[in-house]
């Protein structure tokens, strides 16, 4: 009789928590151009009218971009980047014009929002990693 009860439990349980799973919902509207790029393995520095807005940086590697370029964005990932080189990079943008309007940083993690001339750049990095989303100002309206 226990062990029947112990099953009757544990399936109980288990139904209760299925209702929890959820399902996973597609971005739509403002949020649909993220499904619009698959990152593209690259081993240098992309050239197109967003990336020459902002300077390269002096150490890492560029592993991969995402093309949003239809709708106004790039994004930039490097790799084998130091703390100290992140840091540095965001002394470049800063020398080149771009002010910081937000930013948030951890022992393990910093995120930093940039703006200059509507162009905004969204820069997270982590470990030896860093990601940076070009926005123009116009994309908001797309």
């Amino acid at each position: 009789m226990k062990r029947r009860w112990g099953w009757l439990c544990l399936a109980a349980l288990l139904l209760c928590l299925g209702g929890c799973a959820g399902t996973v919902e597609e971005p739509d509207g403002e949020e649909s151009w993220v499904l619009t790029a698959e990152p593209e393995c690259v081993d240098q520095w992309p050239e197109n009218d967003l990336t020459a807005l902002i300077p390269q940086p002096r150490e890492g590697t560029v592993d991969y971009v995402r093309d949003y370029l239809d709708y106004g964005r790039f994004e930039i990932v490097w790799k084998d980047l130091s703390r100290e080189g992140v840091k540095d990079y965001l002394a470049d943008l800063e020398a080149a014009g771009y002010r910081e309007t937000a930013a948030a940083e951890e022992d393990a993690a910093m995120g930093i929002l940039l703006e200059k001339d509507g162009v905004t750049l969204s820069l997270s990095a982590s470990g030896t990693a860093m990601s940076l989303l070009i926005t123009a100002a116009d994309a908001a309206e797309q």
